[in-house]
């Protein structure tokens, strides 16, 4: 945007109210403002890989490109305060958004903790740092894990009572929580054992009935299945054009609910240029002949010029490959798809 001269400083000068958004790595100055960015990059640089991971094992990344979800909330705050001050002060402003900066703010007790403790944080799976146990547990079924957490002596009772051993309560190598900290390989152990014999979703249900938390990780599978997710409207359908030849499908709606106004996607997302017209002649105001250069120059089209290959492979073969797990052949039947 600087190259081309639509900078803040420049646009500002067209229009003072102008509230413009930035969103790069590292910011637009410092000693790393020209590097390059990427979410998996600066998971290492603002810190978060060195906490992530198994103990004893190599720094891990934490999940699909992170730091990118936490830019477009963050610009999404910065576009409301830029609203508020405008409305305020009768000028708009630039939001600058430094992904890295980003990271470090997710990581603040971790600071804090060197700051104040000199103690750095360290890698330790699935365990909590001061209460015990927690753990990922694998159950019964084809990949089947269950995530539990106890917070104090009572749930650790009632954990105790779910497996068949109330006596454990009273262990005094797990009878306070300080005690099956140290103890927490014996109880992972123990815990195991018994989940090994149900299924992931009997695991979550019969422990969360007796108030300690725990929860089936779900695979995408369970989550286009998943009841509560149905009862709570957040997955939707919609039906493509017919000429997108993919008829109905399932989205994600929202993860909020508003009182009183029904919310709903409106339909699928467009199609490439499909608003061009739209906007370069319906806002702009170009005529036909001007639009008609735009697409002669390459500028604005609805096909890519010239499109990557893609590697055509059936379901079956994508499981050999193994780029899928799996796949239901009749999954439109079990979404309830007309089609």
């Amino acid at each position: 945007m600087r190259g081309w001269g639509l900078d803040y400083p420049n646009a500002a000068k067209l229009n003072p109210r102008l509230i413009m958004l930035s969103c790069s790595g590292y910011g637009q100055e410092g000693p790393y403002a020209q590097y390059p960015g990427q979410a998996t990059t600066q998971e290492a640089t603002h810190g978060l890989v060195h906490i992530t991971g198994y103990r004893g094992d190599v720094p891990s990344k934490a999940g699909q490109s992170f730091v990118d979800f936490l830019a477009s909330w963050s610009l999404l705050m910065g576009a409301t305060l830029g609203l508020r001050y405008r409305n305020r002060f009768g000028k708009g402003l630039w939001v600058d958004v430094a992904m890295y900066q980003l990271g470090c703010t997710m990581l603040s007790e971790h600071i804090l903790d060197w700051e104040a403790n000199r103690r750095l944080g360290e890698r330790i799976g699935n365990r909590h740092p001061w209460l015990a146990p927690q753990g990922c547990y694998r159950c019964a079924g084809d990949d089947g894990w269950c995530v539990v957490s106890v917070h104090d002596d009572t749930e650790w009772a009632a954990l105790c009572g779910v497996m068949g051993q109330p006596d454990l309560a009273g262990d005094p190598r797990f009878v306070t929580n300080d005690a099956r900290m140290r103890n927490h390989d014996a109880i992972d152990t123990i815990i195991s054992a018994w989940t090994a014999g149900v299924s992931k979703f009997v695991a979550m249900d019969t422990l969360q009935a007796t108030g300690v938390r725990a929860g089936a990780v779900f695979d995408a599978r369970d989550m286009h299945l998943d009841r509560h997710a149905r009862a709570r409207g957040m997955l939707e359908k919609i039906q493509f054009s017919p000429e997108r030849a993919m008829g109905e499908r399932v989205i994600i709606g929202r993860p909020w609910r508003l009182s009183r106004v029904p919310l709903a996607v409106g339909g699928p997302g467009p199609m490439l240029g499909e608003h061009n017209r739209d906007v370069i002649q319906g806002l702009l105001g170009y005529d036909d002949a001007r639009y008609a250069e735009l697409e002669q120059a390459g500028i604005v089209g609805t096909r890519p010029k010239a499109p990557r290959p893609i590697a055509r492979m059936t379901m079956d073969e994508r499981v050999r490959r193994g780029r899928l797990a799996s796949w239901d052949p009749d999954y439109k039947e079990r979404l309830g798809f007309e089609d």
